[in-house]
């Protein structure tokens, strides 16, 4: 048992896990009519990643710092491993489960980042569009999220796995995914039961291997229809990764850095998204939920909100913004994950991340704001960053997004200026809102600070928040704004005219 698993140990009372190492292989846990493969062992990799000195330097002795968060105690580490470096954030919950997520890099040698022993066990896991279902046998599962069952009868624990993946850190807090380093959780036979395993390869100073491992003292979760329909899509690869550092999404050919397996942070979090679905139904997605958030809340700048840290080559080109900067729907959408879960949970570092964003925010529309000519409303440009720059634009879904965010976080937080300030948001959407409208029906997508109108909608994403908007009115016991109605009969109008589905109603 290493470092890390002594502090797991402790504080979870009881075992926990060792880091653990591996290679490459083919699916192979136990079924009918397959093809088991042979436990794997840890190969040497070959190519460019492989090409580095190993360093000289004197280790570092071992770090770990621990902070009850109330919802769980978190445990940092950052430890010297097969002369590269381990970190782990280990999110540790009353009940006794436990999350740790790991990122290991510059290790010389291969790393075993987890360790586990089982009398027997069942396996639950994605594959592609569906899932397999079976008792373990020697071999290994590559990838997927995948769920063991030990036997609980013998106080053995439950796991879910998103086994390493493999990284080069690339320009402006991008990763590159090389999936043919990726590492499987292996299985092989023990006098008493099954190995369960994990490696992570070596690699250069310039990449990095993640990890994350759920454990609980009980299944967790059952896997009835809905429940495979509801996991199947967290396979954690094609446009989305979960990271040790948060969420990232395939980057966009316009982004600074781009290209094949490139993934740039998103404040945004879908993932979030699909896992709220879940909350109320299976206690571990609001245990994810809270793991995923709280890392994205250590992501914040000093300014407290959550940088979009890819270069926009348009962003760039029209408006002078060459570096990170604020997007303020994905800050918007990810203040909506936050309120959810707080709800849910309680948890009091989501409402001490949303005071310090909204402080920001505050001053951002004071300074960034504008007035349409003859209104005391006030548009929010939908982008800043420090560096001088031209005002950008603002879209109407974006605008919206932002007065939701305002109108539930004034109730919430108890912060009466909130509400004030989504009024005057509100007042300069309803005193154009004529102008939005176009000769076909669709909306205006933005208005510039000149008061000119450009770019195209999205099909149904402004409908929706408009319909969003009303709601939130009739749940605050406001009237619906006349306004709003307006848009909205005539975006419809558009949208059924041109066949356009999966808004609201």
């Amino acid at each position: 048992m290493n470092f890390i698993s002594l502090l797991l140990a402790a504080a979870l009372l009881g075992g926990c896990s060792s880091p653990a190492a591996k290679t490459e292989a083919e699916p192979a846990a136990q079924a009918p009519r397959e093809e088991q493969a042979a436990p794997a062992q840890a190969a040497e990799p070959s190519g460019p990643a492989a090409e580095y000195a190993a360093p000289e330097e004197e280790e570092p002795s071992a770090v770990s710092e621990s902070f009850d968060l109330g919802v769980f105690t978190l445990i940092k580490t950052e430890e010297p491993a097969a002369g590269g470096t381990l970190r782990t954030r280990a999110y540790v919950f009353p009940d006794g489960s436990s999350i740790e997520w790991g990122r290991v890099s510059g290790n010389t040698e291969p790393l075993r980042v987890f360790e586990e022993t089982l009398s027997s066990g069942h396996a639950t896991y994605t594959r592609k569009t569906y899932w397999r279902d079976h008792e373990l046998g020697e071999g290994s599962i590559p990838d997927g999220w995948i769920f063991v069952d030990g036997d609980e009868e013998k106080g053995e624990e439950s796991f879910l796995f998103l086994t390493p993946r493999f990284y080069r850190l690339r320009e402006n807090g991008a990763l590159q995914a090389i999936d043919s380093r990726d590492m499987s959780l292996d299985i092989s036979a023990t006098k008493n039961g099954l190995a369960l395993t994990m490696d992570c390869m070596r690699s250069p100073a310039d990449c990095c291997s993640d990890y994350m491992v759920m454990r609980s003292p009980s299944r967790i979760t059952e896997f009835d229809d809905d429940g495979l329909n509801f996991w199947m899509p967290f396979d954690n690869k094609g446009v989305w990764r979960w990271a040790f550092d948060g969420y990232y999404f395939q980057a966009d050919p316009s982004y600074i850095p781009s290209g094949e397996g490139v993934y740039t942070n998103l404040p945004s979090c879908y993932v979030a998204g699909s896992l709220e679905a879940g909350l109320g139904r299976y206690d571990c997605a609001a245990k994810l939920l809270l793991c995923l958030l709280h890392t994205m809340t250590e992501q914040a700048c000093d300014k407290g909100f959550l940088e979009s840290r890819a270069v926009s080559g348009w962003l760039s080109s029209d408006y002078g913004m060459d570096g990170a900067y604020y997007d303020t729907r994905f800050n918007s959408d990810f203040a909506e994950h936050c309120i959810k879960l707080y709800n849910e949970t309680g948890a009091d570092f989501l409402t001490e991340y949303l005071d310090r964003y909204m402080d920001f925010y505050l001053g951002f529309a004071a300074s960034d704001g504008w007035s349409p000519e003859g209104s005391e409303g006030l548009f929010v440009p939908d982008y800043w960053m420090e560096k001088e720059h031209k005002t950008p634009h603002t879209a109407l879904n974006h605008q919206l997004a932002e007065m939701s965010v305002l109108y539930k976080l004034s109730a919430l937080l108890g912060r009466t200026e909130l509400a004030e300030l989504s009024d005057r948001l509100l007042l300069a959407i309803e005193d154009t809102a004529p102008r939005w409208i176009m000769k076909d029906d669709n909306l205006e997508y933005a208005i510039l600070t000149d008061g000119s109108f450009g770019f195209t909608d999205y099909p149904n994403l402004t409908y929706n928040d408009l319909f969003d908007m009303q709601r939130l009115f009739e749940g605050q016991g406001r009237e619906r704004s006349g306004a709003l109605d307006l848009l909205m009969e005539h975006k419809k109008l558009w949208m059924d005219r041109n066949g356009v589905k999966g808004y609201r109603q």
